[in-house]
């Protein structure tokens, strides 16, 4: 990291060493997360994150990013951020709107509608529930804390996409994640994501540093579990999610990546307050097809997003026990 960088970070956290008293929500890296997954039946995988939190210059700023990777061409992604003042919701948050996008949550569904903007992609996503939620866990523990849990664990697929002369329709299965909490959700603690969605049923693995959750749904019920190994052999993931669920499965993944820096679009001041985060880090994004096999059971194939966030130095490699 350059001197002058270096030098920015210090005096950030000299300027904001009293911002850790108070609630959870006050803190600097306190945010609330909610992302759909979403695997098509054609091969494309959309993601919308949608995020509200403190570490912008803004108290309570949010962003809204849409990453697609195609069945065919090139991946692509937009962020938009919103200040608080264009950030909006009902009492019980069931409505959000960020700017001129708008997020829906009621009872059973998750709609998302994003309307084109700078970078010219929009898109209209509809999730249904197919199975009972996977309830939060915290797994980054102590002073500070971030909990991961799954409202959908598995859910049914609907809606468009469009950018430029791309798009298409969307129709498949999906994976509904919330994160929250006010420990630094990138740079210095690895998380690793991997969700297998079948047609009938779910499979979820979230690594945050040393902590793991995993989960499996479908028609059977909600299943949750401590335990999770995720190996990599260059483009293959050996999974396991035992002692805790019996269930293993070979993933293999695709080639197109799509690699984005969630820090880039922060303006000058607010970089120095990024270094705190430990770097600009990474979040890169793989689609594949699982094979998964349970005692009991015929093997059975299903979509699989890979999703690593780090710091730059540790990149995309996987391989955690």
């Amino acid at each position: 990291m350059p001197v002058s960088a270096r030098l920015g970070c210090d005096l950030a956290a000299l300027l904001l060493a009293g911002g850790c008293a108070g609630p959870p929500s006050d803190r600097l890296a306190w945010s609330d997360t909610w992302e759909a997954v979403v695997a098509g039946h054609d091969g494309t995988v959309l993601v919308v994150r949608v995020t509200q939190g403190n570490t912008g210059l803004l108290r309570g700023q949010a962003s809204l990013d849409v990453r697609v990777i195609p069945p065919a061409g090139s991946p692509l992604e937009m962020r938009r951020t919103a200040v608080p003042s264009d950030v909006t919701h009902d009492a019980e948050a069931r409505v959000v709107e960020v700017a001129s996008d708008r997020v829906v949550h009621q009872e059973g569904t998750w709609t998302a509608l994003v309307r084109e903007g700078p970078e010219a992609l929009d898109a209209t996503v509809r999730l249904v529930s197919r199975a009972e939620p996977a309830l939060p866990v915290v797994l980054d523990e102590g002073r500070r804390q971030r909990s991961v849990g799954a409202p959908m664990p598995l859910a049914d697929a609907g809606g468009a996409w469009r950018s430029g002369i791309q798009g298409g329709t969307l129709d498949g299965r999906a994976v509904l994640v919330r994160e929250a909490g006010d420990a630094w959700p990138d740079g210095r603690t690895r998380r690793e994501s991997l969700y297998l969605l079948g047609l009938e049923r779910g499979v979820g693995v979230e690594i945050l540093g040393d902590a793991r959750q995993a989960w499996t749904a479908g028609p059977r019920g909600t299943q949750t579990g401590r335990t999770a190994r995720v190996r990599r052999n260059g483009r293959r993931l050996e999974v396991s999610l035992e002692p805790d669920l019996e269930l293993s499965a070979t993933v293999t993944l695709d080639r197109p990546t799509l690699t984005s820096r969630p820090w880039s679009d922060l303006t000058l001041l607010e970089r120095p307050l990024a270094c705190l985060l430990a770097g600009w880090p990474e979040r890169i994004l793989e689609r594949g097809e699982a094979l998964v096999r349970e005692p009991g059971r015929d093997p059975w194939t299903a979509a699989a997003v890979h999703v690593i966030r780090a710091g730059p130095r540790t990149g995309g490699a996987s391989g955690r026990g």
